[in-house]
């Protein structure tokens, strides 16, 4: 309940502890957490610190051979834009830099070839 956490009448936070919040919380995540669980899990502490939570700590490379650091970005939605993780934003970010796309459509074509973003 939520008296567990916060107290009446001011409703103020008193957390014990900082595990366990998709308990209470699952429903604050946002859809990509839920559409991709497969890369975010169900426990927000793995990634997130109580009390700021951002930014989150995922580590990329358990999930991919390419940087979270590619030519200087470094924030999810840089590459995940409209929180889509299961693959990047290669040929909208090339294009707008003017890169070459090698004619392809498909950001999974560009990591077939490029998985560590070379």
């Amino acid at each position: 309940t939520c008296e567990t956490c916060h107290k009446y009448p001011a409703w103020t936070f008193t957390h014990t502890s900082t595990t366990g919040c998709s308990s209470c919380h699952n429903a604050d995540a946002p859809s990509g957490h839920t559409s991709y669980s497969a890369y975010f899990g169900s426990l927000c502490e793995n990634c997130h610190t109580y009390p700021s939570w951002s930014p989150g700590k995922i580590s990329h490379s358990s999930i991919t051979a390419f940087p979270s650091s590619h030519k200087g970005y470094s924030a999810c939605s840089d590459c995940h834009p409209s929180q889509k993780y299961d693959t990047g934003n290669c040929i909208n970010c090339h294009n707008s830099a003017g890169a070459e796309t090698h004619n392809t459509t498909s950001d999974a074509v560009c990591l077939s070839c490029h998985p560590s973003g070379k």
